[in-house]
Parts: C-alpha cells; sequence; structure tokens
C-alpha cells in the first residue's frame, strides 16, 4: 500500500440549472417535454402556462426519484396550434445548490391553419401539410368520392419520400363521438415494398390528450368499389381494397379535436388515399 497526495481544483457552483425545451418553434403533438443540466431538488414539478392563467402540468423524470429530478416528460399530451407557452417550476426553479434560474424559455407552435372544411377535401384545404402528402386528384390515383383527396405517395429505396404528413381541426357538433374517412393504400406493379412501415394516426384534444395508433393496427370497414374496371391508374400501381375507418374521440373532447397522419420517417410505405375526412 502506497500513500498519494492529490488536489481538486474548481470553482463552487453558483450558477441557476438551464432548461431547454425540445425545439422553440413545434407541431402541437411534436413537444416531447423539458431538459434540464442538472438535478433539480426531489419533489420540483413543471408546468407549461399559456392564456395568462391556463397550465399543463407535466411529469417530473426519472418517475419516482429519490435523488433529484432530471427533466419533464409531456408524453400523451397536446399543445394547440398559434400559442406560446412558458415554463414555470415550481416551488422554484433552483438546483440542489440552491441557485436561481431566472431565464425560464417558452415554446411557441404552427400557426393557425384555421378549421378543416369536412368537404371530402372538395374545396381550398385548411390544414397543415408536409409534402410529399398532397391533394390529388383522379388523373392518376382512384378517388373514393368527389374529384380530389389526400395522396401520400409510396416509399421505397428508389423513391425516398420521408415525413409527409396531415395535420387538422376539426370542429366537432355536439353529440359526436368517432372521427371517420375512407382510405386504400397502392404501390407500384413494379413491385411492392419488403418491410412496410405503418402511418402513424393521432387524434388529440388542443391542451389536452393525445391518442396515437399505427393505421395498421386499426380495424376498418369493407366499403363497396365506386370503380368500374380496371380503376384509375392501375397500369402504374395496384390497390388495396377500399375501406372506412372510426377512431373515438378523446376523453374530455370538447368544441373541436386535432387530426393527424404521418408518413414513417424512414423505410418503406405503401402510397395512401385518404377521402371523406368528418366527424360525427
Amino acid at each position: 500500500m502506497s500513500d498519494f497526495n492529490f488536489t481538486l481544483s474548481g470553482v463552487l457552483d453558483r450558477e441557476g440549472p438551464q432548461f431547454y425545451p425540445a425545439f422553440d418553434y413545434v407541431h402541437p403533438l411534436d413537444f416531447p417535454g423539458v431538459n434540464v443540466n442538472e438535478l433539480l431538488p426531489v419533489g420540483t414539478t413543471a408546468q407549461l402556462v399559456y392564456d395568462g392563467t391556463m397550465a399543463i402540468p407535466m411529469t417530473g423524470l426519472p418517475a419516482q426519484s429519490a435523488i433529484g429530478v432530471s427533466g419533464f416528460d409531456f408524453t400523451g399530451k397536446a399543445l394547440a396550434f398559434a400559442t406560446t407557452y412558458s415554463l414555470q417550476i415550481l416551488p422554484a426553479a433552483v438546483d440542489m445548490a440552491g441557485n436561481l434560474s431566472t431565464n425560464l424559455p417558452s415554446t411557441t407552435t404552427f400557426a393557425d391553419p384555421g378549421i378543416f372544411a369536412q368537404d371530402g377535401f372538395e374545396g381550398p384545404l385548411s390544414a397543415y401539410l408536409a409534402e410529399p402528402a398532397a391533394i390529388v386528384d383522379g388523373t392518376s390515383l382512384p378517388i373514393p368520392a368527389g374529384k380530389k383527396a389526400l395522396g401520400f405517395p409510396p416509399e421505397s429505396e428508389w423513391n425516398p419520400v420521408y415525413n409527409g404528413r396531415f395535420t387538422a381541426r376539426l370542429a366537432v357538433p355536439a353529440g359526436a363521438k368517432t372521427i371517420k374517412f375512407s382510405y386504400l393504400t397502392y404501390w407500384p406493379n413494379i413491385g411492392s415494398p419488403s418491410s412496410v412501415f405503418p402511418y402513424r394516426l393521432a387524434v388529440a384534444t388542443p391542451n389536452g390528450v393525445v391518442t396515437r395508433r399505427d393505421l395498421a393496427d386499426v380495424d376498418a370497414r369493407p366499403l363497396s368499389s365506386p370503380w368500374p374496371s380496371p380503376l384509375p391508374g392501375s397500369a402504374d400501381n395496384s390497390y388495396s381494397d377500399l375501406k372506412q375507418l372510426e377512431l373515438p374521440l378523446p376523453v374530455g373532447t370538447g368544441q373541436e379535436v386535432i387530426f393527424d397522419i404521418a408518413q414513417p420517417a424512414f423505410g418503406t410505405s405503401d402510397g395512401l388515399v385518404i377521402d371523406d375526412l368528418r366527424i360525427e
């Protein structure tokens, strides 16, 4: 055994904690929570404050920690369009050494697209739309009803498209219980994707809960084909059967909901045509 001497150098922690929202300008369904650069005392809580006095609580991380709080989770909750949210830390934004942070961040959501007209995509579109998702006509694809529909192109290693998305605010009539839409998938006749990643669906109450599902995991009712044989565009594509899907409205739904469908960010996926989106 040998003795040795060593010296530690450094300075005392005199700076308050720093908080980092994941994004400064965010889609209402994409805010995951808040990170912090050092532990906060056990029992510290956080909420997002909007419209002066309204607040949405977040969950402290890690769950049930006896050491300290390392961040705040927002999973399972949604924001609203065109709203600024300020972070509030309770009882105070202090670290384990008692240093106070006086610079708490805020985050703002995407611009308001307006209320979606439940007209089967026939009129002007009031919704958030991220390419390559687009409004398509019957020139090359079958349209379930009317002359226009929402379309997502197929994705493969030969045709990487990435991050197509459609998000709409839908007014909820009194007594309504479900969101409905008709859809079919398609793929080029030259072949089908060897591994298909599902489209993600979400239905949310603004500033409330969000429910997420994979399109492939939701039971759908077959519909009679409205097209004569062969289907439009069948020289280039093969099509699934036409189906109608229903999703229950979230708990606590008020006068509107947010409906969202997103194409897989990576991998392969069939093309998708959606029509007759409505609430009943």
